[in-house]
């Protein structure tokens, strides 16, 4: 939709359009934005230019919710999901799984509790442990 001329670009006049008129940007904020996005310095933001920006926004989304999320399970504060925490948010079960046993299946290092990159890994499926060694 930035695209007006349908060129598979977009200008910093494009840019200017919808960022001040529709979000309020102020033109210096707009032109920085622009520029970082121009990563070949032709005056232009092509489209694998702002796909890979938009790309980059998502895993940083996505990172978040993560974050939040072992947050809201890491209870006490303390850095690792334990038991404990599982049990104050779930009970002592869930899905018919014990606390426990969600522990010991998501527990890469094998301490009782889960790191977060442990659990960073165990989401994304990842075989090795919180040290980088295969489980």
């Amino acid at each position: 939709a930035m695209d007006v001329n349908h060129h598979g670009t977009i200008t910093l006049q494009e840019l200017k359009q919808v960022l001040e008129d529709k979000f309020h940007v102020p033109e210096n904020e707009t032109r920085q934005i622009f520029y970082a996005l121009d990563s070949n310095h032709d005056e232009e933001i092509h489209y694998s230019d702002f796909l890979a920006a938009m790309i980059n926004t998502r895993i940083a989304l996505h990172d978040d919710i993560l974050k939040q999320t072992f947050k809201r399970f890491d209870t006490h504060n303390s850095g690792y999901i334990t038991v404990e925490n599982l049990r104050e948010v779930l009970g002592n079960t869930f899905e018919g799984e014990k606390v426990e046993a969600l522990v010991a299946e998501a527990d890469r290092a094998k301490d009782g509790r889960i790191s977060y990159p442990g659990f960073v890994a165990y989401l994304h499926g990842d075989p090795t442990d919180d040290h980088g060694v295969a489980a």
